[in-house]
């Protein structure tokens, strides 16, 4: 299961792959057959590159996912920024196509409820749709928990139209930072910060 996640350095990128134009061999000290001098330079590369990131390990893939999973307690936290409330969201609910991806929700609930390197005890196979339908039971309540901190005209903005809200926090992070310190004139805390 957990093979899916490449275990190949990405910012190990040997010099020929990057560019367009392929080594001359005269130019790759210790290579004259022109058909071996993109593996001649690649192994030299490597050998060269003290600092490559070791293979990913099942235990350490999931560790992170379970880090990542960690997060979905942040949604019940009324002081959790609205953008990160959204991000996370998104991650949850994300398209069909992407469920199986490396470190998509789908992935990491299926590595931490399956693998002995697990935090928690060994679940089995959890269904992950029953998990998000439970979660979207609670969305409406935190995200009107997060937006009472609010002015009253935010609050109805957000309640309201919350597609509009979500659009406008993807495209700027800080558009309601701004809006709320335009209509009400003062230095109010920046509540829909990621934080840094």
């Amino acid at each position: 299961m957990l093979s899916a996640v490449s275990t190949a350095p990405q910012s190990a990128t040997p010099p020929s792959a990057c560019c367009q134009c392929k080594p001359e061999p005269d130019k790759v000290v210790g290579c004259s057959d022109p058909s071996k001098a993109d593996d001649f330079a690649l192994n030299a590369y490597i050998e060269d590159d003290k600092e490559l990131p070791p293979d990913w390990q099942e235990e350490d893939i999931v560790k992170l996912c379970w880090v990542l999973l960690k997060n979905v307690e942040c949604l019940a936290e009324p002081a959790t920024p609205l953008m990160e409330k959204i991000l996370i969201l998104n991650w949850i609910f994300t398209d069909p196509e992407r469920l199986d991806y490396p470190f998509s929700f789908d992935f990491c609930v299926k590595a931490v409820c399956l693998s002995p390197h697990s935090e928690l005890p060994y679940i089995g196979d959890l269904e992950v749709d029953d998990l998000r339908d439970t979660i979207l039971c609670f969305v409406r309540k935190w995200m009107h928990e997060s937006a009472a901190r609010y002015p009253a005209w935010v609050h109805r903005m957000i309640t309201e139209n919350p597609e509009f809200a979500v659009r406008r926090f993807e495209a700027d992070p800080q558009w309601l930072n701004r809006e709320v310190k335009r209509e009400e004139g003062s230095a109010t805390p920046q509540l829909f910060d990621l934080p840094s």
